[in-house]
């Protein structure tokens, strides 16, 4: 976008220290800028298909497993250690777990009580493999806050961060779960119920900033010195260590602050070329739902666009790698 007057209406929109940006719409920008275009300056929607899958969808069954383990955390497990839950403790979160998934998913149990059965069954069983793993796995921690909103309607203010003399971006977000370790750290936690993908602990040219931001923010909230972010897997049942507090301040917030300058400079300028990161034409075939609106030769495009003038912030974010030293 050239015109002065769609510039000017960006930078007020959508880079001021007092509109904060979620996580998300950064990786957005990130992953593909005309995707943030078409997702967040004209809000463009993709239309849902009709109700007639046999199973639910990955973003149903996701949606439905975190706030059952919101719920059957908060209702049973808040301020215990995991370490020293026992037997009982464990039946009694997973009496929870039934009663919250029940509660829950009435609509798919009266639509598909069939499907919903064995969906139940698989849930649960999930959910017990978890908690039993936590114990072993996660025995220091205790679980203190769930869904910790930041930026949004609440206590807590955004995360604002710095990232150049004139440029302050504030970040708002919901944090999955914060747990306590003791001695002033804390840790944490996203849930995650696909499979375990991408780059660990990489900033990944701006498609990976969820977890360094929500560390930041849960630090800030908690008065913390020292933290990790991790993902739990939900369904294999494991943890993935990304980024420490302390590494991060020390050798990585730089690159961070670079990544998202990157990002809010070229919202701003106007930005939006279709560049999907990685393997673009896979990307763009399997997952983006955009894909419709860039036409078949997306692919080659992308690939001609790529080296071409005034692109070079974006291959300069695509650059950045980020990954912390353990």
């Amino acid at each position: 976008l050239l015109a002065p007057d769609l510039l000017a209406l960006l930078r007020e929109k959508y880079a001021r220290p007092d509109s904060p940006l979620s996580p998300s719409r950064l990786e957005t920008y990130a992953a593909c800028p005309f995707h943030y275009f078409m997702r967040y300056v004209l809000e463009v929607e993709e239309f849902e298909k009709p109700m007639d899958e046999l199973d639910l969808t990955p973003s149903e069954r996701g949606q439905l497993m975190h706030r059952v383990l919101c719920q059957t955390y908060l209702a049973g497990l808040k301020g215990r250690k995991l370490g020293e839950l026992d037997a009982s403790g464990i039946e009694t979160a997973m009496a929870r777990a039934a009663e919250a998934l029940d509660r829950h998913g009435a609509a798919y149990a009266d639509a598909r009580p069939a499907l919903w059965a064995a969906e139940r069954e698989r849930m649960l069983t999930e959910l017990r493999g978890l908690i039993e793993a936590e114990r072993t796995t996660n025995g220091d921690a205790v679980p203190t806050d769930f869904e910790l909103s930041f930026g949004l309607a609440g206590v807590h203010g955004p995360c604002r961060l710095r990232i150049a003399p004139e440029l302050v971006v504030s970040v708002r977000g919901r944090i999955d779960r914060v747990d306590e370790l003791g001695e002033g750290s804390i840790q944490v936690i996203d849930y995650k119920t696909g499979r375990a993908r991408g780059k660990a602990n990489s900033l990944a040219g701006g498609r990976q900033l969820q977890l360094p931001l929500y560390l930041l923010a849960a630090a800030e909230i908690k008065n913390a010195s020292k933290g990790r972010a991790r993902y739990l897997y939900v369904r294999e049942r494991k943890f993935v260590d990304e980024f420490t507090l302390e590494a991060l301040r020390a050798e990585g917030l730089g690159e961070l602050q670079r990544v998202i300058r990157l990002i809010a400079e070229g919202i701003a300028a106007g930005e939006f070329f279709p560049l999907p990161a990685g393997n673009g034409r896979q990307s763009c075939a399997e997952f983006c739902p955009c894909r419709n609106a860039c036409g078949e030769a997306r692919g080659v495009l992308a690939e001609i666009k790529g080296a071409a003038l005034g692109t070079e912030r974006l291959r300069e974010l695509r650059g950045v790698d980020g990954t912390q030293r353990r």
